[in-house]
């Protein structure tokens, strides 16, 4: 609320290990893989090597998928999307906007129940199960579509080199009221810049709030 100025109606938190567990109660997932991956951590055990194009994922491959960020020191195959945490969330909503897609096929109609039990364990939510199987049944049963899902990412700026927060990233405060208004905001009246609560780095190294 104090970053987008109102209340939301509702909020989900999500484990990232629903995603996994999600696909395999499905049955697996069909993901256009965008780069061929070639990643290893012996430290975690995590060994991550898929070719791009059309490939089916269980939910194991679906978990290292969606971890992958850049690929070994000296790949072969080069390290393609530059290797930045933006790269990893817009194929991460891409891969979750495949995920939807095939979950909201009438076939899984029988799994809402599972499902709905998956997401009780797994997010932290105002919505009880029984809203959870509801709104799920919803979807399914009413034609949500994918294209009715959005995906957006909070605008913001690096701080620059030899100021002492250099490394984090701070709000775009006029992208993100731009943002907010057109695409987030419920109400006739806009949210103004003085509703938000947002912190910027002046340019002595001092921070301020809106």
């Amino acid at each position: 609320s104090e970053l987008v100025g109102f209340v939301p109606d509702y909020y989900v938190m999500i484990d990232w290990q629903l995603v996994g567990e999600m696909v395999d109660a499905i049955g697996g997932v069909w993901f256009d893989i965008p780069y061929h991956m070639d990643y290893d951590d012996p430290y975690q055990d995590l060994h991550i090597h898929f070719e791009p194009g059309n490939t089916f994922l269980n939910g194991e491959d679906a978990m290292k998928v969606i971890r992958w960020r850049h690929n070994n020191y000296g790949s072969p195959y080069g390290n393609p999307g530059g290797g930045s945490d933006i790269t990893r969330i817009e194929m991460r909503n891409d891969f979750l906007k495949a995920v939807l897609s095939q979950t909201l096929q009438l076939k899984n109609v029988t799994k809402i129940g599972e499902l709905a039990s998956l997401f009780g364990e797994r997010v932290t939510s105002d919505l009880t199960i029984e809203n959870l199987f509801w709104f799920g049944s919803q979807a399914v049963m009413g034609g949500l579509s994918v294209d009715d899902v959005n995906f957006v990412t909070m605008p913001y700026y690096g701080v620059a080199q030899g100021n002492p927060y250099y490394g984090r990233v701070y709000p775009n405060q006029s992208a993100l009221l731009e943002l907010i208004n057109e695409s987030l905001n419920p109400f006739v009246d806009e949210v103004t810049l003085n509703e938000l609560d947002l912190i910027t780095v002046n340019s002595n190294g001092t921070l301020s709030s809106s």
